[in-house]
């Protein structure tokens, strides 16, 4: 797959983008059902972070999907792993945060993510 630019996307970016688009939805369902579980108690505020990060996670993931670099992917990817800890240690978001924070780290990808 190759960016508009002519640039060849890393082949991580494609499970990168999946594992946050899948992250993100878990973060963003389970952030909106402890809010409206907990809204009542005035607790609920706080699962508006879960909430957000995961639809940025989606969005990101989308983008890095289509081979459209952004910058902010590993910040996303650090705040996904922060939204699934909020969410009670959501495991499975978790560890897709973790592997997708590896991969980013890695230099193509970093490189490419750079622009």
């Amino acid at each position: 797959m190759t960016h508009d630019s002519g640039h060849i996307v890393p082949e991580e970016v494609t499970g990168i983008g999946i594992m946050m688009l899948l992250s993100g939805t878990l973060n963003l369902l389970a952030g909106t059902l402890l809010f409206l579980s907990f809204v009542w108690f005035c607790v609920g505020i706080v699962f508006l972070i879960p909430m957000t990060t995961g639809l940025f996670e989606v969005l990101v993931g989308a983008a890095l999907l289509s081979g459209v670099p952004v910058p902010n992917a590993r910040l996303v990817c650090y705040l996904g792993a922060l939204a699934a800890l909020i969410n009670f240690g959501n495991p499975f978001s978790l560890s897709l945060e973790i592997v997708a924070s590896v991969l980013i780290g890695r230099p193509k990808v970093a490189l490419w993510i750079a622009g």
